[in-house]
This record gives structure tokens, sequence and C-alpha cells, in this order.
């Protein structure tokens, strides 16, 4: 019965840089709203590569905020990290999500049965058939047989997904079995990109512009959406149907079992005693590939210094050489493939494309994600 389920989650931002900033803003901002409704600290993992908080460009030391205003949640002020760094990586991740303690040298992973219910929240950039982490990715196949995994494992009795990223329903478009009981919501669809929001100018917290966006659409509006007042007795089927709608720039998407479309929201993520109506702000919101490039744009515009040059340039130069290798690779195997919404079916045979790309020509920008596609096909 769902009073005797206990509630775990694990919660995962993939990217470092304090243009990303949004990313762990977010997964803090998770972690507080689970920890407020009664979700215990010790059933709850988070990775964060954790620069953000404490990078000199932030105005506001050791401070996350996942909104601007007045009197904005300080969220880093209850975010208790348990892999940082170099330890957040697909591999890690993998493992705690399976359980596999021996693995991780005393590390905490996921020790739920199979009468609990289970949260995962991802928020990174993508790619068709991929999720990024700070030095490598996770690809689709890769995911789906670690939730088979935890299936065979008898980890959950229910298993929710949100997860944030550009083309993050390719992760489970055509490959989650309704079987596994898992049921996920994605920031967008195959083809297409996931939105940054709170971005300059309205990024700014105490009268104080951060420089960055803090926060991404589909995370913000499913956190203030289970912060508003009501949430107790909202539905799974409820909550799509307002984030869907509330995310006017990507297609949130579902997948995998809708057979308890009907279990509250709290059932998942605990419930609180309070209930908070927030401010509707205006959510000036940016393409997730282009805000790395109009953050050090910006940064130059504001400050002219060689360094900030530097960057601006190796930026612009990156996406240069990324649109240029691309459009060749393109025309020589004729696939046709940039810029359409090809699906990308066969993730084992992206990732071996994609280490053999990187190892000759160097690591995919942010921005050279959207163009897998191409390798994928190729």
């Amino acid at each position: 019965c769902l009073g005797s389920a206990d509630k775990f989650a694990v919660l995962v931002s993939g990217s470092y840089g304090y243009w990303n900033y949004r990313h762990q803003a977010d997964v803090c901002h998770a972690y507080h709203i689970l920890t407020l409704h009664g979700v215990r600290s010790e059933n709850i993992i988070l990775f964060s590569y954790d620069d953000a908080a404490n990078s000199s460009m932030n105005p506001f030391p050791g401070k996350l905020f996942n909104k601007p205003g007045n009197n904005s949640l300080d969220v880093n002020a209850f975010c208790k990290k348990d892999y940082t760094g170099d330890l957040v990586t697909p591999e890690n991740f993998l493992n705690v999500i399976t359980g596999k303690a021996e693995k991780m040298n005393g590390g905490k992973v996921l020790n739920s049965t199979a009468k609990d219910h289970v949260f995962i929240n991802f928020v990174d950039h993508g790619a068709p058939g991929l999720i990024s982490f700070p030095n490598n990715y996770l690809f689709a196949h890769q995911l789906i047989e670690a939730l088979e995994e935890m299936h065979l494992k008898n980890m959950y009795s229910k298993l929710v997904v949100y997860l944030e990223a550009c083309e993050s329903g390719s992760m489970f478009e055509g490959m989650l079995d309704d079987d596994l009981g898992v049921y996920s919501v994605t920031a967008s669809n195959s083809n297409e990109s996931s939105w940054g929001t709170y971005c300059p100018p309205y990024d700014k917290v105490n009268g104080v512009s951060l420089g960055t966006c803090l926060g991404d659409l589909f995370s913000v509006n499913w956190m203030q959406n289970t912060n508003s007042l009501g949430f107790n007795y909202e539905s799974l089927e409820t909550q799509f149907e307002v984030v869907k709608n509330l995310t006017d720039l990507s297609h949130v998407s579902r997948f995998g079992n809708f057979s308890y479309l009907s279990d509250f929201v709290s059932d998942f993520i605990g419930k609180s005693q309070q209930t908070q109506e927030l401010p509707h702000y205006f959510k000036n919101s940016a393409d997730s590939r282009e805000i790395k490039l109009e953050y050090f744009y910006q940064l130059y515009k504001k400050n002219p210094t060689h360094s900030n040059a530097q960057n601006l340039i190796e930026e612009i130069l990156t996406r240069q050489k990324e649109n240029k290798v691309f459009s060749e690779l393109n025309s020589k195997f004729k696939n046709h493939y940039l810029g359409n919404s090809s699906k990308v079916t066969n993730t084992v045979c992206l990732k071996a494309a994609l280490e053999q790309y990187e190892e000759h020509c160097g690591k995919l920008s942010e921005n050279g994600l959207k163009y897998v596609r191409v390798l994928a096909n190729s």
C-alpha cells in the first residue's frame, strides 16, 4: 500500500562552468523541496560538480538562487552533495541507481526495495541518444539497461524520472518498456532544445545581476508547481499537463508506464506542512545551446579584458570549426541529417562513433552536441 512505501531520490546536475549555473541551482532546489516535504536526507543522493556557488563570477559567494527577486531562497544552503567534481560520472551514477555499493568505495548508493517509490531528476545538456556528464556521456541504452537492472533487483514499486536536457525525449522514445513500471517526463521531445530561464536581464537577486540564467524552464516549472498552493493533492497527470502548458518553448513529453498517473506527486517527493504561492515572474528564456556564447559575449561587453576576449573568441572558433567539420561529414556521407528529425535508433553504434570523433577531433562543445545525429546516421 502507499502508506508503507518509503521515498528515495537521486538528483544529478551533469555540467560545470558558471554559465551552467542553472543546472546546479535546479538540483539544489529539488533537494530543498524533497527535504522540506519530509523525504529523509539519507534517502537522497545528489551529484553536482559544485563549482558555481564558489565561482569567482558569483556575486553571492557560496550561494545559489533558482529564481530572481528580493527574497529569493539560497538553495545551496540546504543542499547536501554526495558526489562532486570528478566523481560526477556516468559510471558512478549507474552504480548508484543500481545499488552497487561495492563499486562506490563507501559512498551512498540507492538501497530502495520493492515497496518503495523512487524519483530520479537529471539536469544537463543532451543530444539525440545521450545526456552529458562533465567529462563523458550517458547513452540511452545504458540508462535503459540500468532501469532494467533496477527492475530485476526489485528496487522500486514505482519509479518516476524527470529529465531536463536537449533532445531528452530520445533517451526513452521507443526504448522504455511499459513493463518496467517507470514513468518518465522529459523537458523536450527527441528533436529540439530545452531552454534556460530567468536569463539576463531577469537574473537579478536583491537588485544584483548574476550574469547567467538561474534555472531551466521545465525544471523551474515543475518545482514552482510543486511548491504552489494545493500541490499536496495534485496527481502526476495534472502536474504533467500544467508543466507542459507552462513550458511553451519545447514539447514536454512522457514515456513508459502510465498506469499510476492518478497517484499524487506527493507520493514520490513528500508532503509539506506548508504551501507557498509563488509570484509569477517573467521567465526570460534562452536556448540552452546558445547560453554559453551569450554569457561570454555579455561578459566581454561588460568588461572588455584580454581574458574575456579570448574566452569569447575561443567559443566562436570552436563553433566555426564544428560547423565546418559536420557540414563536410554530412556532405561526404550524403546523410542530409543536419537540421532534420531522423531518429537515433542505435546508441551502441553512436557511442562508438562519438568516441572515434572525439579521439581525433576533440571533445564536442555544448553547442556541438546538436550535430550528434550526423554521427549516429553516418
